[in-house]
């Protein structure tokens, strides 16, 4: 199936919602003049053969971009993003009503990609964040409660590198693990290691491990396994035989 609706959209995230049908989001973009180059959130819903059922879009002036989305015990979804390079959470029901938003706008210069719900209803988001106003960028988690307020914010890196939270889960003992990016000092902008850091509840580093090969190693999402490990998903260059393209790359970790 093709959906478009005469505007520019883009596809960031889908998952099965509790009826059996699918959810997508991501971003829709005015084509044409008086544009402006304004954009919203996206949220295309269907059934399970993939029938349009609804879709709406959310946002206001400004850019703004949903790259994740939850589907809640509720029936409704939560979806987080970037709102004119801030973080952005959106809660709607299960007929596409906006039922609350915020923006972290205290935030530097930052966006959430991606989120999940820990056993207390509470968030779990992860992103980029320019907390030092170079051109180096940090990971963050923030934790959020079940209206989007901010409970702690936490931010990882060093002035030497640059890093950014792709993807997040909620770790078998209450913590948290995201898999990020993180570009070496002195490399070009295509080398990228995978960054993976595991915390307690409370945000707390327990341990940090880079993986690679010396070109470009990007983890794009993370997932528990049945085995108390993870298991992460992304693209490399790094042990490319024949061509100059990317390969999909699959890595499993422990815990």
């Amino acid at each position: 199936y093709i959906y478009e609706d005469g505007f520019q959209e883009r596809c960031a995230k889908i998952i099965q919602s509790l009826d059996g049908g699918y959810v997508i989001c991501g971003q829709q973009r005015s084509l044409g003049s008086g544009s402006g180059g304004f954009s919203d959130v996206l949220f295309i819903k269907t059934d399970s053969n993939g029938l349009l059922e609804w879709t709406q879009t959310y946002g206001g002036d400004g850019y703004q971009f949903g790259f994740d989305v939850l589907s809640l015990a509720d029936g409704g979804y939560l979806v987080v993003g970037e709102n004119d390079n801030k973080p952005y959470l959106l809660k709607i029901d299960s007929v596409g009503t906006e039922l609350w938003s915020t923006t972290y706008s205290q935030m530097a210069s930052s966006s959430a990609n991606s989120v999940k719900q820990t056993v207390f209803g509470n968030y779990i988001i992860t992103g980029w964040v320019n907390s030092n106003g170079s051109n180096e960028t940090d990971i963050f988690i923030i934790k959020a409660d079940s209206l989007g307020n901010i409970m702690w914010v936490q931010n990882y890196g060093d002035n030497t590198t640059s890093e950014g939270g792709l993807g997040i889960e909620v770790s078998n003992d209450g913590g948290y693990v995201v898999c990020a990016n993180k570009k070496p000092a002195g490399e070009g902008d295509s080398t990228y290691d995978i960054f993976v850091v595991k915390t307690d509840i409370d945000g707390n580093v327990l341990w940090e491990q880079t993986y690679g090969n010396g070109d470009k190693d990007i983890a794009r999402e993370i997932k528990k396994t049945n085995d108390g490990g993870y298991i992460l998903v992304g693209d490399t260059r790094s042990f490319i035989q024949t061509d100059n393209d990317d390969d999909i790359y699959l890595l499993k970790i422990n815990s």
